[in-house]
């Protein structure tokens, strides 16, 4: 069996095959590029605003879903039943909910606990390394996320569905995909338990986030305003929460006039028409889709009959 040794040159490691040499990959977060000289991989900061954790929010049902699977006493139970330990997470919701800083919540969480983080990652150069990744530590906690999930499914459907699948026989793996667009993904993947255990809609805070998180964030004279600002913000999104704060107590807009702005900027589409008109189309085309494929199995039931040939038919044509 091969070793490999992990070198770091400034920001960057790099895999070197060496039979005499064994040191374990660095936890952190990482995306993965390849040149002439073969795959490195680079560090990479994930930045977001201040985080507040909500009890019972969907973030917080996603963190102590992922804290669940990474215990030792799951890993066992894994083991036990014979199960690659694996775990997929499919978040979903219009732009600005959030899904962003619970991604950084779970990258943080993963690192913090001596894990390593793909974020990212060409899944075609993933798929290549992880084995080696593995091999050299075999008990990290591995994290596999990507933004935009939709996309990058559309581009690398089969490395994609090779984790997703554990067709790799990965352990200690947690998989964490968003999108924008759940209509994009196609049936076979977000209604598959042993690709995503969990697909969880994040939506727009409800009352106790809000206030929650308008405690945090507003300052001096401008607190004593918490209940004003939660009333009048029901139905917004975080991004448009944060934009609130930044256009009253920053720029100096009155309360009304900042909500106003967020409204007409609804009202012209920006921001949750593409969400909606997406959501909308992919509800018309799964639907459409059924009435094919019943059509199609009434066209060959009718052949079947027609030339005398009795056989059960398939599920799904």
């Amino acid at each position: 069996m091969s070793k490999f040794i992990f070198k770091r040159v400034n920001d960057q490691i790099t895999i070197e095959n060496k039979a005499e040499y064994l040191t374990e990959f660095p936890a952190g977060i990482y995306n993965i590029g390849s040149t002439m000289n073969g795959i490195f991989f680079s560090q990479v900061n994930l930045i977001s605003d201040e985080i507040i954790p909500v009890e019972n929010s969907p973030t917080d049902e996603i963190i102590n879903d992922i804290n669940n699977f990474m215990s030792v006493e799951t890993q066992n139970k894994y083991k036990e039943y014979g199960f690659v330990h694996k775990r997929g997470i499919l978040m979903y919701g219009r732009g600005g909910t959030g899904k962003s800083t619970t991604i950084t919540q779970v990258a943080n969480n993963i690192v913090n606990r001596g894990g390593i983080v793909f974020f990212n990652a060409p899944p075609t150069l993933l798929a290549a390394v992880l084995p080696t990744i593995r091999q050299n530590n075999p008990n990290k906690i591995i994290g596999v996320i990507y933004e935009e999930f939709d996309e990058w499914l559309a581009g690398e459907s089969a490395a994609m569905l090779s984790f997703l699948d554990g067709e790799l026989q990965v352990n200690n793996i947690v998989f964490l995909g968003a999108t924008n667009y759940i209509s994009k993904i196609p049936e076979r993947i977000k209604n598959r338990p042993s690709r995503f255990s969990k697909v969880i809609e994040i939506t727009a805070p409800d009352i106790n986030f809000r206030r929650e998180f308008f405690k945090c964030k507003l300052k001096g004279d401008d607190l004593n305003r918490l209940d004003e600002f939660v009333t009048n913000t029901e139905g917004m999104v975080v991004d448009q929460l944060k934009d609130i704060i930044i256009s009253v107590c920053c720029i100096g807009l009155s309360l009304s006039d900042a909500i106003n702005k967020i409204k007409s900027m609804e009202k012209n589409g920006v921001g949750v028409d593409d969400y909606r008109e997406s959501y909308q189309q992919g509800e018309l085309k799964s639907f459409a889709d059924k009435v094919k494929r019943i059509q199609k199995q009434e066209n060959i039931a009718t052949i079947v009959r027609t030339i005398g040939i009795e056989k059960d038919l398939p599920n799904d044509i």
